[in-house]
């Protein structure tokens, strides 16, 4: 009896230990739209944030695997790579995609 006590314990903590584990990455949320930015040269970048209602900001890096189409939001989970410890700007990120969460087209209030 206290053999399978023991057992039944033991596989409660296996089993609560795999469910508490937290999801690899972080997640980023896209805009359906590019902004005009000034890197080298004009370009378009994309606008992100980190919270599903933070402010947009203006993004310059780059999220390796993910193929933006306009007109869509995004919810990406992404992890951050090892970048250059010289840049300056925070927004000069390097990400790597780990899976698209959610990606939801919208309509043009035109």
């Amino acid at each position: 009896m206290r053999r399978m006590l023991w057992w039944f314990c033991g596989l409660l903590m296996v089993l609560l230990v795999a469910c508490s584990k937290k999801p690899e990455g972080t997640l980023l949320y896209v805009a359906p739209y590019p902004s005009a930015c000034i890197g080298a040269g004009t370009m378009a970048c994309l606008r992100v944030r980190d919270t599903a209602d933070g402010n947009w900001r203006v993004f310059y890096g780059h999220i390796d695997g993910f193929d933006f189409q306009p007109g869509y939001d995004y919810t990406l989970r992404v992890k951050e790579l090892a970048g250059d410890k010289g840049a300056t700007d925070p927004d000069n990120k390097h990400y790597q995609l780990l899976s698209v969460e959610q990606k939801t087209s919208v309509q043009d209030s035109s």
